[in-house]
């Protein structure tokens, strides 16, 4: 199979660890209020240290990047004679030591995962300020000369060759497995996490080889950076606004963009990693909104398109692969990035994959965990038990009043109208709580709706009573009273089982 060899664009070491700038446009994506610069510190953030200064033993050559995060240096430590991309966050770590010991704790798990497709990190520590004015922290760690993926998928005309595609990821989500094996969430996984090191250093893992798939097929060496680090810095600058919601919004998971961190995982990497197939693949990332809260939204509700109906003529497996990835529930996707990596490897190699095709089935289990059903249950609770007590009570006034009508005048009649009547009123009442997200309302109006359903039911089929006696001497009236209202309950009970499972998956 011919795979095309896309040439890796001129080394730009401007765009060392990118993601790490990004970190403050990230914030504001997920619509976060608030100075995200200070990175939630307790005082004013540091300012640059300028090329020809000493950090530390590091020697200041030049900026790499900056952003609201930080900033990334190319420094060279003349203890080990090498040079190194030196992350330096703003904050100032003499006046937040809980935030310090977070991103040291951080960076040391990280450091500790050893993998050829992750950047090395080489040590963490802190130094103070060369001009006295506090303390930093800093991650010394390999300097990658290449672009990111994000750069290099920019410079591309078309969607990457499904081939590529996957030999690209293969080696990326074994490296992800790898952190995840030592405890370690990445939660940011992005194309400007993923940089592109020069092909001629490229190392060989007995893994991959294992998968069928060698390194010396790619253009590049794929390495994954900014494992937790970005995530600290993130959470302590949402710890003080509105949204919690830590990610780049565009590869951000479900259970991410509903703030569900309980949920958060393996299976939260595991979505990025679809999100960036789906992009290789389609040229596009799997949900578009022009605003970052439709955009949080599309993901937390919306089904994305398969990509092979954005591009004709992509395989079925590589297809099922990706929507696997991309699942609602965490449950339901690869249970390791190394599931990931193994069915590319098999899609690759010609043989069968375990993801099956997004069919109907599919569909219909999304639909029943869309947030619209719980507000359906709602709306029709409201509609039908608000019908009933107007309609009921008008049969009170009836029977009360003695009017011309075939209901014969009694007061244990009258009693039971009534008494139904004030129970569907309550039940209205309930229902109009549910639409207005009282979760209690909801599991209420489900028992009442079993309840009046098991009701009619037995009046229907045992003859039972249940508040229509009133019938008892007009059986036909009763016979299609009883159908009717066997019908509505049991299109209400539906309605409010469908949406269990989205109420389930509710805050």
């Amino acid at each position: 199979m011919n795979r095309p060899s896309p040439e890796l664009p001129p080394p730009d070491s401007g765009n060392e660890l990118s993601a790490w700038d990004e970190g403050a446009a990230s914030a504001k994506t997920t619509g976060r209020r608030g100075d995200t610069t200070s990175a939630g510190s307790t005082g004013p953030p540091l300012p640059p240290t300028p090329a020809g200064r000493a950090l530390g033993r590091f020697l200041i050559e030049g900026t790499l990047g900056h952003g609201g995060m930080g900033t990334v240096y190319r420094a060279f430590d003349p203890t080990l004679n090498r040079r190194v991309a030196l992350k330096v966050p703003r904050f100032d770590a003499a006046t937040d030591p809980n935030l310090r010991q977070q991103f040291l704790g951080e960076a040391r798990a990280a450091a500790a995962v050893s993998h050829p497709h992750l950047v090395e990190v080489y040590e963490t520590g802190t130094v103070a300020d060369p001009d006295g004015i506090g303390l930093r922290c800093y991650i010394a760690s390999a300097l990658c000369e290449g672009p990111d993926l994000a750069e290099w998928l920019a410079d591309r005309d078309e969607p990457v060759p499904p081939p590529l595609a996957a030999a690209l990821l293969i080696p990326i989500a074994e490296a992800v497995h790898r952190c995840h094996l030592a405890g370690v969430i990445h939660r940011d996984l992005k194309p400007a996490n993923i940089l592109l090191d020069a092909a001629d250093r490229s190392p060989s893992d007995p893994g991959l080889s294992g998968m069928g798939f060698h390194a010396s097929e790619l253009p590049f060496v794929p390495k994954v950076s900014d494992f937790g680090v970005a995530r600290v810095l993130e959470e302590s600058a949402a710890a003080t606004t509105a949204s919690r919601a830590v990610g780049t919004p565009l590869y951000m998971a479900p259970e991410q963009a509903q703030e569900r961190t309980e949920e958060i995982g393996p299976a939260t990497d595991v979505w990025a990693l679809g999100a960036m197939l789906y992009e290789l693949l389609t040229g596009r990332p799997p949900f578009e909104g022009r605003t970052a809260l439709t955009l949080l939204r599309h993901i937390a509700e919306d089904e994305p398109r398969p990509p092979r109906s954005l591009r004709a003529g992509l395989p079925s497996g590589l297809d099922a692969i990706c929507m696997k990835c991309l699942r609602k529930r965490p449950g339901d996707r690869y249970p390791t990035a190394a599931a990931f990596a193994a069915d590319l490897a098999a899609w690759r190699n010609g043989r069968a994959v375990s993801a099956r095709p997004f069919g109907w089935r599919d569909r219909f289990a999304a639909w029943l965990c869309r947030p619209e059903r719980v507000r359906d249950a709602g709306a029709v609770a409201v509609v039908w038990n608000g019908v009933l007590a107007v309609g009921i009570g008008f049969m009170a006034l009836d029977i009360g009043m003695g009017w011309e009508t075939p209901l014969p005048p009694s007061e244990e009649f009258l009693g039971e109208a009534i008494l139904l009547s004030l129970i569907h009123a309550a039940l209205t009442v309930v229902a109009w709580r549910h639409l207005c997200r009282d979760r209690w309302a909801f599991w209420i109006g489900l028992a009442a709706a079993t309840i009046c359903w098991g009701v009619v039911m037995n009046a229907l089929l045992l003859g039972g009573g249940g508040g229509f006696s009133m019938y008892r001497d007009l059986p036909e009236a009763k016979y299609l009273m009883m159908v009717t209202l066997v019908c509505a309950f049991s299109a209400q009970l539906l309605v409010f089982l469908f949406a269990v499972r989205a109420r389930m998956s509710l805050k």
